[in-house]
């Protein structure tokens, strides 16, 4: 429970709730061109687009998207960096002890961790969260582009379309 080890997307759970609780999910924000594309998963949004926070949040939550969690975390906290730095302090906030977050993605770099304990405080603040909880058991759901095309997205968590008991939760 208290190994330290790197949590891969489940780390946006923390990115979910600072962008919940800032608020303001239906504010529309620009996508700029420091936002970029992060391999391995993007939706490709592009400089100049503009969504409402909280489709944002909804298809990082159903679909894990690194471009879309990097601009979410930009347009929180002015960069990546910054906003790390308030996933520490949420971390600190919440009692979890044993997490050092570097950014937003969960992406794995040298010195970034969490343990399991720390992740099911983190799930559990989480799933108390309306907002998060309806997105994380959402199976599919549309993005439409600035230009009007949309495409479906469906939900990365495999155990939503297998298990009819699964209410969902990020995976990672």
């Amino acid at each position: 429970a208290d190994q330290k080890r790197a949590v891969a997307s489940t780390q946006k759970l923390m990115t979910a709730i600072l962008v919940a609780e800032a608020g303001n999910l239906d504010e529309k924000i620009a996508v700029k061109h420091t936002d970029g594309q992060v391999p391995p998963r993007n939706i490709w949004i592009t400089q100049g687009s503009y969504y409402t926070r909280k489709k944002l949040l909804e298809v990082m939550l159903v679909r894990s998207y690194n471009d879309v969690t990097k601009c979410l975390a930009r347009d929180h906290s002015g960069s990546s960096d910054q906003f790390a730095t308030a996933m520490r302090a949420k971390a600190t906030a919440l009692g979890m002890t044993n997490s050092h977050f570097l950014n937003p993605h969960g992406l794995t770099v040298e010195g970034q961790y969490s343990t399991a304990r720390d992740m099911a405080v983190l799930a559990r603040v989480a799933w108390a969260n309306p907002t998060i909880r309806q997105f994380v058991g959402t199976k599919q759901t549309t993005f439409t582009y600035h230009g009007g095309k949309t495409v479906k997205v469906d939900n990365s968590n495999e155990l939503l379309k297998r298990y009819p008991e699964c209410v969902g939760m990020k995976t990672g």
